[in-house]
């Protein structure tokens, strides 16, 4: 396991009711406990499409909630992320 994956899940565990996460557009905050059972559901998702460790996996979008959940769950599954902006698509 690398230290990546291992800070984070620490981080699940030790700050789980601390915020971890701003929404900016609603304002919103999102706790490390419910951060890990977002990236946990995101995870099996992963599995359901059968991605495995080493596949890459475009992630394209704004910068939100889900977006850094998906990230997240595709690092701990061992998949490369490949982050493309969402203004990025269609330009030239």
């Amino acid at each position: 396991m690398n230290n990546t994956v291992r800070l984070l899940e620490e981080a699940f565990y030790r700050f789980s009711l601390l915020p971890a996460i701003n929404d900016c557009d609603s304002n919103e905050y999102t706790n490390y406990l419910q951060l890990s059972a977002d990236v946990d559901a995101m995870h099996g998702a992963l599995v359901k499409l059968g991605i495995q460790k080493g596949d890459r996996v475009i992630l394209c979008g704004k910068n939100s909630t889900e977006w850094i959940c998906s990230y997240i769950a595709l690092l701990l599954h061992g998949a490369i992320a490949i982050p493309i902006p969402e203004s990025g698509i269609g330009a030239t």
